[in-house]
């Protein structure tokens, strides 16, 4: 999951990523979060106030902690000396998921955090593929959800 502190896109889809976290805790699956330096740093927690952190990366890594722990970002996130916006994966926009298998190779990219369910399909199917432990029913999809709570 590609993403940065100033991109409310990013924001929103951290519950999503959540989701997916919880879903594959006791799998052989790494959800991974990387962001990059950027310069500043935007504080959600208090009123998106805009922090400079130019030619200071040490004070902007110094204030990803409890960034990470006010977003309740429960997966690892990892800072990439290319920047958010990275050519080896194609991210040209963010949020931005790529699905790596196994062997290293990115199968699914250009992804679009909307429904969880859309990412653990493929992420079950990649499981199976590898001959490895698979969550024994599908993730339901948001609006499965939202009907079973409907009711």
């Amino acid at each position: 999951d590609f993403w940065a502190t100033w991109c409310g896109p990013c924001i929103a889809s951290f519950p999503k990523i959540r989701e997916l976290q919880t879903r594959y805790k006791d799998y052989d699956v790494v959800i991974l979060g990387v962001t990059s330096i950027q310069g500043y740093h935007i504080d959600q927690a208090n009123a998106r106030k805009r922090i400079d952190c130019k030619d200071d990366p040490a004070k902007e890594l110094s204030l990803m902690p409890e960034f990470i722990k006010s977003m309740d970002m429960t997966w690892n996130v990892a800072f990439s000396d290319g920047g958010c916006f990275d050519p080896n994966y194609g991210v040209r926009g963010i949020p931005h998921l790529a699905i790596i298998d196994p062997s290293g190779k990115v199968r699914f990219n250009e992804l679009r955090p909307k429904d969880p369910a859309e990412e653990a399909e493929k992420i079950d199917a990649l499981l199976k593929e590898f001959k490895l432990k698979t969550p024994a029913s599908p993730m339901l999809k948001a609006e499965d959800k939202k009907a079973a709570q409907g009711s």
